[in-house]
């Protein structure tokens, strides 16, 4: 080097000598714990996976490439997919590829911020081993070229044909696919991600990326050095669990449960979740804010029901459902039979119809769920990818009172429920990671049959205090109730201050009346418009008003 140049850091001399034809995003992490670890693109392509880039990067000539590097992953692209064929055109879009490199590293630094401190630092992919290569699509506004960057009768994808074809990483139009990730089943240095019908530079772009990199990562850091909960499969863990959630997918992802990892939101009212995920620095903030996020909808769970319940007796099916077990058995991906078992969300039947409902505590002993918001009739399985089985939702307006409780492996829709409950009354480290991952494998296999269980864990996790979810679920709940009665945060709604659970009474036994009364008329499509509109209100007021849950939620602390 010194023989051709007078520069002293290669990281600087390679950027440069690439600059005409690749705009290089080198992003720091923010954690001041990686602070001087590798994230620039020449230390993290200098190795036995990624070397065969570096010539053909120097050797650019037509294509206008731009990369994002960090300390986990390194995303590759081109100008010429976005259609910005001038000079002007690619400086404007700069500020469009700054912005997206800035959520990624958003992501990555809170889950360095979260993670345990046995596996943090796996997330140091460029200083311990291979960065994941994130490769985004070849959909440009000619269409898609062929791996020789040929199209018919249209100029070659210089892209291709200089790049991506070169070092064997084209990858070509799959329908269906928005992006997937290329792994294996322990993590190799041969992990992939690539995007396919979504784009990388986009809104949901940074969704995806959270999407495909937690299939990455999740088994080396995301849950204390443990692999997946026996029967759970990947899809279980990324969309409607650790995908951070954007408003721009019509999958219905955005209002269900999740946590905002990567974007810079306003905290105007109008959000779902943390506006702001730099704010919460550390594992404790986290947890603090999953608490009162899970409390905030337990919350109005219970006041949705307070107000239901004396009205519907007699007929149930009038705003309740059941989440059910159905015993598996062996079939495509599922190799377990029962006493494992997945979902089977259903009406009631003539009996449950009927069924005295007269305290929360019969909707979580009777797993009933409202109608409003769950998916609709059928089974959930975690290990069946088709797209409302293990990529389920679960709506944060939506009431599911009971657990479900499993006597081996759950299924996909309480799997996430529950996951999310866990978290927010135990934390990350017990609650979470002790309900989504075997950690407690060896247990189950010395003292329960080799079943993982629900059963097994909220006895482990609640150190005997409890023997179902349900049990927990209950007096939880309770807490709940105590605490609003005391007092919360105060909000306004339609004009009235509401400050306890007392003032909030009335509010929804309105907004419930409104609703049953309207069930009779066949102009009225959402028969729970009212019930869910005030629930919306109430919890996007809530965390306003809280500074995004970051503050106390509830006035005393029982």
């Amino acid at each position: 080097m010194k023989l051709f140049t007078n520069e002293t850091d290669i990281n600087v001399w390679f950027k440069r000598a690439i600059e005409k034809n690749a705009y290089v995003v080198e992003q720091p992490s923010t954690n001041p714990a990686f602070a001087n670890k590798k994230y620039r693109l020449y230390e993290g392509l200098n190795n036995g996976q990624h070397g065969r880039m570096i010539l053909p990067l120097l050797n650019l000539k037509d294509a206008h490439l731009f990369m994002i590097s960090t300390y986990n992953t390194i995303s590759f692209s081109s100008f010429e997919k976005y259609g910005k064929d001038t000079a002007e055109k690619r400086e404007a879009f700069k500020s469009e590829i700054n912005k997206r490199a800035k959520e990624q590293v958003n992501y990555l630094d809170f889950w360095s911020r979260l993670a345990t401190d046995n596996v943090r630092d796996k997330l140091l992919k460029s200083q311990n081993g291979v960065p994941t290569p994130v490769w985004d699509n070849h959909n440009a506004p000619d269409g898609w070229p062929d791996r020789f960057g040929h199209r018919n009768g249209k100029p070659d994808y210089t892209p291709v044909r200089e790049f991506f074809g070169r070092i064997g990483k084209y990858h070509p139009y799959q329908y269906g696919y928005g992006a997937y990730a290329y792994i294996f089943a322990a993590p190799q240095p041969m992990d992939a991600v690539y995007f396919v019908m979504t784009d990388l530079i986009s809104d949901f772009g940074t969704s995806a990326f959270t999407h495909e990199t937690t299939h990455v990562n999740d088994r080396m850091v995301y849950y204390g050095g443990y692999w997946h909960r026996q029967g759970t499969d990947l899809e279980a863990f990324a969309q409607g669990m650790l995908q951070t959630p954007d408003k721009s997918t019509t999958n219905g992802e955005y209002g269900a449960l999740g946590i905002n990892m990567a974007y810079h939101r306003p905290n105007d009212g109008n959000q779902w979740y943390n506006p702001d995920p730099d704010k919460l620095q550390t594992r404790d903030q986290i947890d603090h804010y999953m608490k009162n996020y899970n409390e905030a909808m337990m919350m109005l769970d219970y006041a949705e029901a307070e107000a239901v319940l004396p009205k519907v007796k007699g007929d149930n099916s009038k705003w309740f459902k059941k989440i059910d077990r159905e015993i598996r058995r062996p079939m495509d991906r599922n190799k377990l039979s029962g006493p494992h078992q997945w979902d089977k969300v259903r009406d009631l039947t003539d009996a449950e119809r009927i069924t005295p409902l007269n305290t929360i505590d019969d909707l979580v002993n009777n797993n009933f769920m409202t109608i409003h918001g769950n998916p609709g009739n059928g089974r959930y399985r975690p290990e069946d990818f088709t797209p409302n089985s293990a990529y389920v939702n679960v709506n944060m307006m939506a009431g599911i009172y009971g657990g479900n409780t499993s006597d081996g492996a759950p299924g996909s829709l309480s799997f996430k429920h529950n996951a999310f409950r866990m978290w927010g009354y135990y934390g990350y480290e017990n609650g979470f990671i002790s309900y989504v991952s075997n950690k407690y494998k060896a247990e189950a296999d010395k003292n329960n049959h080799g079943l993982l269980s629900d059963k097994l864990i909220i006895n482990k996790v609640s150190k005997g205090n409890f023997n179902t979810l349900e049990e927990w679920k209950r007096h939880w709940y309770e807490e709940v109730l105590a605490k609003a009665k005391k007092g919360f945060e105060s909000i306004d709604i339609d004009g009235v201050h509401i400050s306890n659970y007392d003032e909030l009474r009335p509010l929804f036994a309105r907004a419930v009346q409104k609703d049953l009364d309207g069930m009779s008329d066949p102009k009225i499509k959402d028969h729970f418009k009212n019930t869910v509109d005030l629930k919306s209100k109430v919890f996007k007021a809530l965390l306003k008003n809280t500074d995004g849950f970051f503050n106390k939620l509830f006035k005393e602390d029982i």
